[in-house]
């Protein structure tokens, strides 16, 4: 009987809008790898490089302050400017960028490849949900690993500023953290996604093995 209701199944076709969804999806892929790997080659070619960092106190500075090869502009948003960075002080900027668009890129890769099953094959498929997973798990490693990198290489560049200031004992420098909330949310929902995506495919083999 299961056979017999293999053989009347008429092959999936493409939803309407298919081509359209897949589009959409490589596209915003391509544009965010591009995004985060032009910050990255920018990085390696630019003169200076331009940290935020938080100042205390702010008041006392009046214009920007100038030690060495480093420029503080304060304000609000205070910027640290390193000028003739060295090769070190780049890796440490270009290093986390370039990963990112790795992770955006890969992650990118895996999601559009489930998007494009959707042509012919059911959603709840073990392998969409490995998948998914997959974009999860290099969101979230690759994205802490990314950001991780980024706060110590800021963390790097401030403490070298901040000894170029010594002699100045009122000045405290501070990086600028951002954790990456972002990244972090979208990986947390992807692994969402890929649990449900895995007990609809077992919920099918169930129901397929009762017919």
């Amino acid at each position: 009987m299961r056979h017999d209701i293999e053989r009347g199944r008429r092959p999936r076709t493409a939803p309407a809008g298919q081509w359209a969804f897949e589009a959409v999806t490589a596209g915003a892929v391509a544009l965010g790898t591009l995004l985060d790997a032009a910050s990255a080659i920018g990085v390696l070619i630019a003169d200076n490089l331009v940290v935020p960092v938080t100042v205390n106190p702010t008041t006392d500075l009046g214009p920007p302050a100038t030690a060495g090869r480093f420029t503080l502009t304060p304000g609000d948003a205070a910027l640290l400017t390193v000028t003739e960075p060295t090769v070190a002080d780049r890796l440490w900027i270009f290093g986390p960028a370039l990963l990112l668009a790795a992770v955006i890129a890969t992650a990118g890769g895996l999601l559009w490849r489930v998007v494009r099953s959707l042509r012919s094959a059911d959603p709840f498929h073990p392998r969409n949900a490995r998948r998914v997973g997959a974009a999860a798990a290099v969101l979230l490693l690759g994205g802490s690993l990314a950001a991780a990198l980024q706060a110590a290489g800021h963390l790097a560049l401030v403490s070298t500023a901040r000894d170029a200031w010594q002699p100045d004992r009122t000045l405290a420098l501070q990086a600028v953290i951002d954790p990456p909330v972002a990244v972090l949310l979208l990986g947390l929902g992807l692994g969402a996604a890929a649990e449900f995506l895995r007990r609809g495919t077992a919920m099918r083999a169930d129901l397929d093995g009762l017919v």
